[in-house]
């Protein structure tokens, strides 16, 4: 279950807010339930906040081998890899597609704010889920999902969904 974040202040105090265009991905099968995950690697542009590690944050050494990202390791300084649920992976040469209705995946080259939960490791999870992350087009962000989410309704009415105006009230605060 995710945590219920009830503000922008609160989401920019509790998480690390980076700018990042995803660079490359990897889709796991579960073997024991089937279900699908996708690790994707983020170059990052920016780093709006950096928390101290996040104890649901994903680390490397408590991983199993089969969750292991290991076609995006290493990670390097600039770079973040975000686990989320789904993704799409050939099996027997069928394509089998899992996806979350409300949490779109994020589309290569494609550049997004995202508030995460972030191990030394450099691995991360979008704990907020889809009202965490928001789409850059330019100056504007638009959010992958939860529109009613208080988060999303308060970058919306504070900041504009303009990340200069987002990335000044972060920095006139730190």
């Amino acid at each position: 279950m995710l945590p219920m974040v009830r503000s922008a202040a609160e989401a920019l105090a509790g998480f690390t807010v980076i700018v990042g265009i995803p660079i490359a991905k990897e889709t796991q099968l579960d073997p024991a339930t089937g279900s699908l995950s996708t690790w994707y690697k983020f170059q990052v542009l920016d780093r709006l906040t950096k928390r101290t590690p996040a104890p649901l944050a994903p680390r490397l050494d408590k991983l199993l081998d089969w969750q292991r990202p290991k076609t995006l390791l290493p990670v390097n300084e600039d770079e973040v890899v975000i686990g989320k649920i789904g993704g799409s992976l050939v099996i027997d040469g069928v394509t089998v597609t899992a996806s979350e209705l409300d949490f779109p995946d994020p589309l290569m080259g494609h550049t997004y704010l995202m508030f995460i939960s972030e191990s030394d490791d450099r691995l991360a999870i979008f704990e907020m889920g889809a009202a965490g992350v928001y789409e850059v087009i330019g100056d504007q962000l638009s959010p992958m999902g939860a529109k009613k989410h208080p988060v999303v309704t308060e970058i919306k009415n504070l900041y504009q969904n303009s990340l200069g105006t987002l990335n000044s009230g972060v920095t006139s605060k730190q």
